[in-house]
């Protein structure tokens, strides 16, 4: 794996990481620093995992199981999304703050793709050295992807004044379905 190879595999594998952070800055939520952090930390040292993991032994995973396990984590955290900002709307609140273990699980969610991709990407002509530069590039474009889709996502509904809570869900579940082909 080449430097740009190494650099395109972590844009790739950050996409997700851009589309759920705007779809959070629509629906206003609050995403601390640390939570930032927190998010970035755990998919990329799953990734990296993968990545090693992948220098050492052969491919056991199947890629169809890998595909429906992300697709059915995604979707339940879509709909469970979608109900709770209809309860929401009902009870009037409508900003609220990710929490520790809504990071924690966001992490592990947005690395499963990345953690398969690894596997696979190691698995043939890869360096360790390249695995490093992969890793580098992961976090620091999911971190950017990260703090610029919550922007954006804030500015789109400071200028629309629309009630946009439903997109984070929604974006889970199309990324959940996008899985499936």
């Amino acid at each position: 794996m080449t430097i740009f190879s190494a650099l395109l595999l972590a844009a790739v594998i950050s996409i997700d990481t851009l589309v759920l952070a705007f779809a959070y800055g629509a629906a206003q939520v609050k995403v601390r620093l640390s939570r930032i952090i927190i998010i970035n930390l755990i998919s990329t040292t799953l990734f990296g995992l993968s990545l090693l993991l992948g220098l050492h032994v052969g491919s056991y995973i199947s890629p169809e199981v890998t595909k429906w396990v992300s697709f059915g984590i995604l979707a339940a955290v879509g709909i469970c999304k979608l109900v709770g900002g209809l309860l929401r709307k009902r009870g009037g609140h409508s900003l609220r703050e990710i929490r520790l273990g809504e990071a924690i699980a966001l992490g592990a969610v947005l690395s499963i793709d990345g953690d398969a991709v690894g596997l696979g990407v190691s698995l043939y002509n890869t360096s360790l050295a390249s695995c490093i530069a992969a890793i580098s590039f992961t976090f620091a474009i999911s971190f950017a992807f990260m703090v610029s889709g919550l922007a954006l996502g804030g500015k789109i509904i400071r200028k629309k004044r629309s009630d946009l809570s439903w997109l984070s869900g929604t974006a889970l579940i199309v990324l959940g379905v996008l899985r499936l082909f």
